[in-house]
């Protein structure tokens, strides 16, 4: 498997265990990586990545972990209707 292969299967994991937790997706930062690459890659703005991470400055580091989006909405509970005896 080839870096960007590897990369887009972890980008691709880490969204959906994110999502089925209900928990905010996170990015580990990569060589070579900036805030504009990342927020291309997930589809958000460089001032959403900066937001949602608390970034004063665009520096980034190897390692960084970072929120790459809004935290999942919980899927809301149904309740059953009760039934009602004729």
């Amino acid at each position: 498997m080839g870096r960007t292969t590897g990369t887009a299967v972890f980008c691709l994991i880490c969204l959906i265990s994110a999502k089925a937790l209900g928990e905010a997706p996170i990015w580990v930062v990569q060589r070579g990586d900036a805030l504009s690459v990342i927020a291309e890659r997930f589809d958000v703005t460089v001032h959403q990545l900066k937001s949602w991470n608390e970034l004063e400055t665009d520096l980034i580091r190897v390692g960084q972990k970072l929120i790459v989006g809004p935290r999942a909405e919980a899927e809301p509970e149904t309740q059953a209707e009760p039934e009602t005896q004729a």
